[in-house]
């Protein structure tokens, strides 16, 4: 045998992968996927037959799996869980400032599904369906909730009073970061000046979209400026990014190295990432109709059914939808 080809055909080998929801439909698909490349994988959910019924099915394939139950709405739950696998729990959960729609959620992004699935939550603990985000898939727990009401002024003249110092502070942050900016033409002279008034100023190598960009963290807005700046420019405004105002320079610039692509090749990547684009605007338009279609009350959801679909998932043998496939190198 060639054991090149081998680890070719198991390139996880030596891996192990965690599934949350991996005892039915997808998640239970994506769990036996990667235990036929190599990985040994953890499925956890709430309710333990269906996780039992997937793990068996992966070790009489010949893959290893271990099957632990965990409730991801309950935090005490998620602490044990993840002691078992040997993680920390912040890697499994982690919590944002109260939002709005149309904030920027740290890790998420802009993402108008996730807000719709944030709003179907009403109590405290309610988890909500797993939604399609950046580089993953994230599920909303619900931990508090503010519904809007007209407080009497008594209750918020001290917070209103904190308001406006607060904001006072951030517009003279905000006008310290442009006389930063407007005294600099370089990126060098970027770090130097911010070292200089005392401000995090540093270099990034080796940054890449997606990624965080030293202490001022990350965010698609800063993707996108990023991504839209050539090597020595400066950007011509300063950016929000969480609660931080970030000017960005780049010192050095090193584009993709297309020359090994033929012309079939780029026309692929190009089609690839305009349908990913296009994509996420039509699940946007369609999260939208959808939450309007409900607002109006021209949706009608039969729980009967659903959990008629829920049950006969079980026994059903999971598979990848089409076009969702796993790399084998």
């Amino acid at each position: 045998m060639d054991a090149r080809k081998a680890d070719d055909a198991r390139p996880l080998d030596g891996q192990v992968a965690v599934v949350t929801g991996g005892g039915r439909g997808i998640g239970a698909a994506i769990a036996r996927k990667l235990a036929d490349m190599g990985a040994s994988t953890v499925i956890c959910g709430r309710s333990r037959p269906p996780l039992d019924v997937t793990a068996n099915r992966i070790r009489n394939a010949g893959g290893r799996c271990e099957a632990l139950q965990c409730d991801v709405s309950d935090w005490k739950s998620v602490q044990e869980f993840a002691a078992q696998v040997n993680m920390a729990p912040a890697d499994m959960v982690r919590e944002t400032p109260y939002i709005k729609p149309g904030d920027d959620v740290p890790s998420v992004g802009v993402n108008q599904q996730f807000e719709q699935g944030v709003e179907a939550l009403n109590n405290a603990n309610d988890v909500g369906q797993p939604i399609g985000i950046k580089n993953g898939f994230a599920i909303p727990i619900l931990v508090d909730k503010k519904d809007p009401r007209i407080p009497e002024f008594d209750e918020v003249k001290s917070k209103i009073a904190d308001s406006m110092k607060q904001q006072r502070a951030k517009d003279q942050l905000e006008q310290k970061a442009k006389d930063l900016l407007a005294s600099v033409s370089s990126p060098d002279a970027i770090k130097a000046a911010g070292e200089k008034e005392g401000y995090d100023a540093g270099v990034d190598e080796g940054f890449k979209l997606s990624s965080t960009l030293g202490k001022a963290g990350s965010s698609t807005a800063l993707d996108d400026l990023i991504y839209g700046l050539k090597q020595g420019e400066i950007s011509k405004a300063p950016i929000k990014v969480n609660d931080n105002w970030v000017i960005v320079g780049i010192v050095k610039r090193t584009e993709p190295d297309f020359s090994s692509f033929n012309s079939g090749e780029r026309d692929r990547l190009k089609q690839q990432l305009v349908g990913q684009r296009e994509t996420q605007v039509f699940e946007d338009y369609i999260a939208g109709v959808q939450q309007r279609m409900k607002q109006a009350g021209k949706i009608t959801i039969y729980d009967k059914v659903l959990n008629q679909l829920d049950e006969s998932e079980t026994s059903a043998e999971p598979t990848l939808p089409p076009g969702l496939n796993f790399p084998t190198k």
